[in-house]
């Protein structure tokens, strides 16, 4: 299984028979409540999942899930990993994770943020483009401008002072300017360092970054009082050697998405694959955890049925004691009387509990998913093949250092 996705070569037929795709009555596989249902993607369109593996879901069920699915594929470690190994454009219809261009927040050498697009070169993830960008404080401090030569920066500066000129109020300055809002309880949102910002995205368009719509708007008051330093501000800026930035900057995200995400795969190909599963009292705890609120940063996430092993890397990557297969993997088996799921995704690696294995003949061998990064079918793989991925997956495991828990 070594090699990256372009040499994975899917089943000729699907695993899973063809699914009804529109609305329907029925009963929502996560909350158990009957009504309409609607397909939900057990691997998300930005691991590459197809409607070849869907449960149903309540539309108010298909909602939260999709809300913390975008978070970990915009603002996670798997992020930059989608980009170099995720779906290409246009597969199984729009893709939320094409994965040509990606536009996250990171810090740069001087502690600010900065807006940065990211693409895939080959194996290897490249900042190809830092947007320009002025930021300053609602108490007028903080004046940073980042750009990486004085014509980009001009360029900026151009377009603000022309958003400027369409009138005094702020909603004038804001109008046809998209306003990116940090959802509550971002971490980004809750670091002191972080100010709003003005910057120029690689279309050409001015957009606005602001913890609230308000904050955007009193941006915008305190932006124009300093318009006319912003020359000399930029011109002291840009003449400096800016270090280039890498996929390598600090990524700040919540640890609990990739836990649902990693919650929702086991569960997911368990109804398939090993429906038995689900009846263990485990699982009903971890269908649970899906469907609950993400914690503010910094706040306890009590009674997660999910462990983390930070290892997300390359699945090139030899300082494992194992080969990294080049798929997501999804592992179902029974160990010391408890039954649990190994979910693999991009490099990173989780450990679901789904409870006692009160009966052994719910899962009485392991079960092995997988699915090519690049998107496809998923595979169930049986016989040697299957045993083989497992023991896989097991070194893997058993290869990473005990403090890599989280």
């Amino acid at each position: 299984m070594e090699g990256g996705a372009a040499g994975y070569q899917s089943p000729p037929a699907p695993w899973f028979p063809p699914v009804v795709t529109k609305p329907r009555v029925g009963t929502c596989f996560w909350c158990g409540a009957e009504g309409t249902v609607e397909d939900d993607h057990v691997f998300s369109r930005f691991l590459g999942g197809t409607r070849a593996l869907v449960v149903p879901s309540c539309p108010a069920c298909n909602r939260n899930i999709s809300k913390f699915e975008q978070e970990v594929a915009a603002f996670s470690p798997l992020s930059a990993h989608r980009v170099v190994f995720g779906p290409a454009g246009g597969h199984d219809r729009e893709h939320s994770g094409a994965g040509e261009t990606l536009c996250t927040v990171t810090k740069d050498w001087s502690g600010t943020y900065v807006q940065i697009i990211m693409r895939a070169r080959g194996d290897e993830r490249e900042v190809l483009l830092q947007l320009p960008s002025i930021q300053i404080g609602l108490d007028g401090k903080g004046l940073h401008p980042h750009a990486r030569s004085p014509e980009e920066y001009a360029r900026l500066v151009a377009e603000v002072r022309k958003a400027f000129a369409k009138g005094k109020r702020p909603r004038e300055v804001l109008r046809g300017m998209q306003v990116h809002v940090l959802p509550d309880g971002d971490p980004i949102a809750a670091d002191p360092a972080f100010r709003p910002r003005m910057f120029l995205h690689q279309r050409g368009d001015l957009r606005v970054q602001a913890r609230t719509r308000a904050e955007a708007k009193g941006f915008c008051v305190v932006l124009r009082e300093h318009l006319d330093r912003l020359d000399a501000v930029g011109q002291n800026w840009t003449t400096k050697t800016n270090p280039k930035l890498t996929v390598s900057n600090r990524y700040l995200f919540r640890v609990t998405p990739l836990k649902r995400l990693a919650a929702k795969l086991a569960l997911g190909v368990a109804n398939k694959a090993a429906p038995r599963v689900l009846d263990i009292g485990g699982a009903a705890a971890a269908k649970a955890f899906v469907l609950r609120p993400t914690p503010e940063d910094g706040e306890p996430d009590p009674g997660s049925p999910v462990r983390w092993r930070r290892t997300f890397m390359h699945p090139k990557a030899k300082d494992l004691g194992a080969a990294w297969p080049a798929c997501h993997v999804v592992l179902l088996e029974a160990v010391e009387g408890r039954a649990r799921g190994v979910v693999m995704i991009y490099g990173g690696m989780f450990v679901v509990d789904l409870g006692p294995d009160a009966d052994p003949t719910a899962l009485p061998a392991p079960v092995v998913t997988t699915m090519p990064f690049g998107g496809g079918t998923p595979r169930l793989l049986a016989g040697d093949e299957g045993a083989a991925m497992a023991e896989t997956v097991r070194g893997a495991l058993a290869s990473l250092p005990p403090d890599a828990d989280l």
